[in-house]
């Protein structure tokens, strides 16, 4: 069998989420645990619309990419990571044309807490980094980057995050259900003075079709963002008056959306030896 050179693997994923802001957290798994010794490597790809105050002028297009490596390391217990891409362009008087990205990489343990009678559940615990550039309004703030005249922010926030997936099996396709819950602070407004903190949440429904080694998964997710931030108020027109205090005004930002997200899985065993007939 060829060898796959995973560094150019890795490149390219890599490079496809810093080039390219809603997030979408699809779940891709079930409510059980892989098994000690079990890997299992997977792709997606999903679409999905859009909208809220981000969006004033309507609802927006946005695509999202995934990788999503896991590693069972004990009988209830994995050890997992996704490199995650959402892009969301956007066209929206007054602010313009712009886009807008979120980027992820997570890593995560699962604990599977019940299986019995077809039904199983798990808990997983999150950490990761958000990164990306943004041209829309609001903007992200963060290091700028000059590409001619314009300057695009480009921002890195950590999160912390939980998700909880419940399956039911049994039946034709293998049925599962669950939520995720990311916060993390904006970086790059928070040191511009502007204190801002993201929350997002995403509800998620889906069904795994096995056959042999590879598991296809069609998932559904409804998911929203809000970002909560304090901004300087402003003074329109011109400048404020001399002597004159700052004041500070909170605003929320929210979007809504929901995806429709394809994926397929291989699952096999490294340290099994293949024994020739």
């Amino acid at each position: 069998m060829k060898k796959v050179n995973l560094k150019w693997i890795v490149l390219f994923i890599v490079s496809i989420s810093i080039l390219t802001g809603c997030r979408t957290m699809q779940l891709n798994q079930d409510g059980k645990t892989l098994g000690k010794g079990m890997f299992e490597s997977a792709a997606g790809v999903g679409v999905a619309i859009v909208g809220g105050i981000l969006y004033p002028s309507g609802l927006a297009p946005n695509i999202n990419v995934e990788f999503q490596q896991r590693f069972g390391v004990g009988e209830k217990t994995e050890v997992q990571f996704k490199i995650h891409n959402d892009f969301t362009g956007m066209i929206a008087p007054p602010y313009g044309q712009g886009c807008s990205s979120q980027n992820e990489i997570d890593f995560a343990v699962k604990v599977n807490t019940y299986d019995k009678n077809g039904y199983a559940f798990s808990l997983l615990p999150i950490v990761g980094c958000a990164f990306g550039i943004s041209t829309s309004y609001p903007y992200k703030g963060g290091i700028p980057l000059y590409i001619g005249q314009y300057n695009y922010p480009f921002y890195i926030n950590p999160n912390a995050g939980l998700a909880l997936i419940g399956s039911k099996s049994g039946l034709k396709n293998n049925f599962y259900w669950g939520g995720t819950f990311n916060a993390s602070p904006n970086i790059g407004l928070c040191i511009n003075e502007i204190p801002s903190f993201e929350t997002d949440l995403t509800f998620n429904w889906g069904w795994e079709i096995p056959k042999g080694r590879i598991v296809y998964r069609h998932e559904i997710d409804l998911f929203c963002q809000l970002n909560w931030l304090i901004r300087e108020e402003q003074w329109v027109p011109g400048p404020p008056p001399p002597n004159t205090p700052k004041t500070y005004t909170p605003q929320i930002c929210n979007s809504i959306g929901l995806s429709y997200h394809f994926s397929a899985g291989v699952r096999y065993n490294p340290g099994q030896r293949q024994v020739r007939e």
